[in-house]
């Protein structure tokens, strides 16, 4: 198996003669440049890996956009056909359903020769930046640098991994990419709510799931307030800051089950990765002179250079490849260890202070009750920043708002004054972008 979703599945021989069809399809549509405006699902997998073997510019738009967001898209990228899975109508844009894509009948899928991703060097894909600073830009890659960004591994032939990443997030390609070249399986949920991530679990016997510190907070939540265990052989975090305190949920959770820490951005690709069950990465990767990421902290921020990584943004003729790169990731040398403190982006000022969320998360999160939290900055006419918490009790917690407010704030004294939360509010969910908080300042949202 290859690809599999409740509703249907892939093996390879048959996924690479689909990949053949919709070859043919957009060769016969003359479609060289598209953006994908579907629901994960295995058929938009194949599309991509169609666009690749024709050479095309493809591009995954988040499915929560709206008409107007993704004819924005269009226009600025240039996009003149968009791959839908629902009715669209855009002026100056072709819309089209994988069904428009068919061959004739007399098409015989079998005599086609099997077709290899990225055998075209114009094979580009666009990944979409979260737009959280901003209007979304647009990472151009290559297929093949995403490719050779890929470590071939034997052990990880025939690995049932679950998707935990969606498709328009550099980390779901990269996670398409790890299961194709490692002839691995890759299960897609219905969605990423935690009652479905549990039913394809287990109905698929997932032995691996590569997932934010955000989702694995919930999924460890959701498994320790059912009776049913997940059988997981492999845990990868990535894509936030990971602290002591989900390590020691996730070993609590998933006894002896190792635990990868891996390094990724949109526009560097994948960089690194540590398996030592500690936070952070060791500071032996800093300065190295050879290979072919380069990792060095400026100014209290880590910056990267690597062959692999985008070629620039749309738009931008510049090349970031070989180049140095400001990742807007903020992190401290502790002794022997590099550890994150959050993006440049979310630090709160109180009073000149700097405060980091990640820091005060950290100890609300070992709160017992403590379902997720999400710590961020609210103006203020004197201190210009005060520290709010907001805080979600999980479902089979008995404790009280007041009594869990009264808690925290006694946790929370360990802490520097500046650094404790002025107000705490209880809410029923946190926002979240491509499975990670997020933490805006009140006056960005």
């Amino acid at each position: 198996m290859f690809l599999a979703s409740a509703s249907k599945s892939f093996s390879y021989s048959v996924a690479t003669r689909v990949v053949a069809h919709l070859a043919q399809g957009l060769d016969a549509a003359r479609v060289r440049r598209f953006l994908v405006y579907m629901r994960d699902c295995p058929e938009l997998i194949l599309l991509l890996m169609a666009g690749s073997v024709v050479g095309a510019q493809t591009c995954v738009a988040n499915r929560r956009y709206s008409t107007d967001e993704i004819a924005d898209l269009c226009r600025r990228f240039g996009f003149e056909h968009v791959m839908a899975d629902v009715p669209m109508s855009i002026d100056n844009v072709r819309s089209h359903y994988l069904s428009d894509m068919v061959p004739p009948k007399e098409f015989n899928m079998n005599s086609m020769a099997i077709p290899r991703l990225s055998d075209d060097p114009d094979a580009r894909h666009i990944v979409l930046t979260t737009g959280t600073t901003g209007t979304p830009k647009g990472a151009v890659y290559a297929w093949r640098d995403l490719v050779a960004q890929i470590r071939q591994r034997p052990d990880q032939r025939s690995v049932t991994f679950l998707l935990a990443y969606q498709m328009n997030h550099f980390a779901g390609i990269q996670m398409m990419l790890h299961a194709l070249c490692n002839r691995a399986a890759l299960v897609m949920a219905e969605s990423l709510q935690m009652p479905d991530v549990a039913w394809a679990a287990k109905n698929f016997n997932v032995d691996a799931i590569s997932a934010t510190p955000t989702f694995w907070r919930m999924l460890c939540s959701y498994v320790a307030s059912h009776s049913d265990r997940l059988s997981l052989k492999q845990v990868t975090v990535g894509g936030e800051a990971v602290t002591d305190d989900l390590l020691a949920k996730l070993e609590t959770c998933f006894p002896g089950v190792p635990v990868a820490q891996v390094y990724a951005s949109t526009e560097m690709g994948s960089t690194f990765s540590v398996r030592d069950g500690k936070a952070g990465f060791p500071v032996s990767l800093l300065n190295r002179n050879s290979g072919e990421v380069q990792l060095r902290v400026v100014d209290g921020e880590l910056q990267i250079r690597a062959q692999h990584s985008m070629l620039g943004y749309v738009g931008d003729s510049s090349s970031t490849q070989g180049e140095w790169f400001a990742t807007g990731d903020l992190v401290a040398i502790q002794g022997d260890r590099v550890v994150f403190l959050g993006r440049k982006s979310e630090v709160i000022n109180v009073g000149g202070v700097k405060v980091h969320p990640v820091e005060i998360e950290k100890v609300i999160n070992q709160v017992p009750g403590v379902f997720a939290v999400r710590v961020s900055g609210r103006p203020n006419p004197v201190t210009g920043q005060i520290v709010v918490a907001q805080v979600v009790i999980a479902p089979d917690s008995n404790g009280k708002e007041e009594e869990m407010g009264a808690a925290i704030r006694s946790a929370c004294k360990v802490l520097d004054r500046y650094m404790q939360p002025r107000l705490i509010e209880f809410v029923s969910n946190l926002p979240t972008a491509n499975q990670k908080l997020m933490r805006r300042p009140e006056s960005e949202s």
